[in-house]
């Protein structure tokens, strides 16, 4: 089972004890932060201009930023690969809002 938090989510906001319960049911559990957050790699050089990202969008136009959420999902598949795991069920949670 791979657990995937909303974006500014840190992976321990899946307590060990809500893991162990799949985990008991026969589930590998994997949880994993993603970038720029928690314990992931940090993209220091990068600011994130949210109000930019607005304006574009408003106006019809692509965003500049440093990665898109495809991006983000490629690092999924590659932690599976890492794990040489075919196939797996996902949970996500947003971030809170």
């Amino acid at each position: 089972m791979l657990m995937i938090n909303g974006l500014g989510s840190q992976a321990i906001n899946y307590p060990a004890d809500f893991c162990r319960l799949f985990a008991t049911r026969g589930f590998f559990v994997i949880r994993f932060d993603n970038r720029d957050v928690g314990l992931s790699t940090k993209l220091d050089h990068v600011r994130p201009d949210v109000m930019s990202v607005v304006q574009a969008l408003t106006n019809g136009q692509e965003p500049v930023v440093a990665y898109h959420l495809s991006d983000m999902a490629a690092d999924a598949v590659a932690i599976l690969d890492e794990l040489q795991i075919e196939k797996a069920h996902v949970m996500g949670v947003p971030s809170a809002a």
